[in-house]
């Protein structure tokens, strides 16, 4: 399966905070800010880090997200292996499911 990282997101209750740190000590660059200051876009068109404000009672939230051209095939592959998967969301247009890594992160997979 053609499985490619494509943006990692992180939800925070100081989503300003770790823009300044991955601006200013990793200096990856800033590629969009949200009006209201709550949501920033770091890195390149290829692999994006995406801070945003946590809308939950959690220090801090990672979500992974992978996109793929073989879509159907590997949610019916997570499936076949006993993996809890979502239902078929959109956001932004683009189709995606999700699941829980062992730790309980989010990861989400998009099709492309």
């Amino acid at each position: 399966m053609d499985l490619v990282l494509f943006r990692i997101e992180i939800f925070s209750k100081q989503p300003y905070v770790l823009k300044d740190f991955y601006e200013q000590v990793l200096e990856l660059p800033m590629t969009h800010a949200s009006a209201d200051g709550n949501s920033f876009e770091l890195g390149s068109a290829r692999v994006q880090i995406v801070i945003s404000k946590s809308l939950y009672d959690v220090k801090n939230k990672i979500r992974v997200c992978f996109q793929t051209t073989e879509f159907k095939s590997y949610k019916q592959m997570l499936v076949q292996k006993g993996t809890a998967v979502t239902a078929t969301k959109v956001k932004e247009g683009r189709f995606f499911f999700e699941i829980k890594d062992p730790d309980g992160n989010e990861v989400a997979v998009y099709q492309v």
